[in-house]
């Protein structure tokens, strides 16, 4: 397995456990859909909402059925590690179960509809899944690749793509959360 998309699976695990209790249940995934509604200002009941609500559900039930290696409702940081490296990155699972995911954030987080994530979105986005507003700052930099100062929901889908899967740490995906992601240097000495 390749360091780099070890850490970056990881980092993720961070973002999903919400309440910080060490595993990752049911209620983070939709605990975490409602504080992305809440903070980017879309109800529940519209079809955005409703789209973020379901895919968040299923990709639970996903990483439930390849990851809760014993069925406890609860996954640990090992067994998310592992079950994402068979569901999404070695499995099938990713555009079927994560992209949809993905597809229905970056909808939800267009507050305007015009198919773009301006700066102030893509923080708010960020900051609802626990990244400190400077490595909110450079992912955005990385990621907005034409310069633009706005990212396409399909910038930001494959972002989402070349973060969850992608081993080459030129990547500009890796940067979908900051520096973070990064592998420290070996200590010397």
């Amino acid at each position: 397995m390749c360091q780099l998309l070890a850490n970056k699976i990881d980092l993720s695990f961070l973002h999903i456990d919400i309440d910080r209790n060490g595993v990752i249940e049911r209620q983070d995934l939709l605990g975490l859909a409602a504080r992305l509604l809440l903070a980017l200002g879309e109800p529940s009941s519209t079809s955005r909402g409703q789209r973020l609500l379901g895919a968040f559900d299923l990709f639970w039930d996903t990483l439930a059925a390849h990851c809760d290696v014993d069925r406890d409702g609860r996954i640990t940081p090992v067994e998310y590690r592992t079950g994402m490296l068979t569901a999404f990155v070695d499995g099938d699972r990713f555009d079927e179960v994560f992209l949809p995911a993905a597809a229905a954030l970056a909808g939800v987080a267009d507050t305007d509809g015009d198919g773009l994530i301006d700066r102030p979105e893509f923080q708010t986005l960020e900051t609802v899944l626990g990244v400190a507003e400077p490595d909110s700052r450079a992912a955005f930099d990385r990621l907005d690749t034409d310069g633009d100062g706005t990212l396409r929901v399909a910038e930001y889908l494959v972002a989402v793509r070349d973060y969850y899967t992608s081993p080459d740490p030129e990547a500009p995906g890796n940067w979908l959360y900051g520096a973070a992601f990064q592998v420290p240097p070996p200590r010397r000495g």
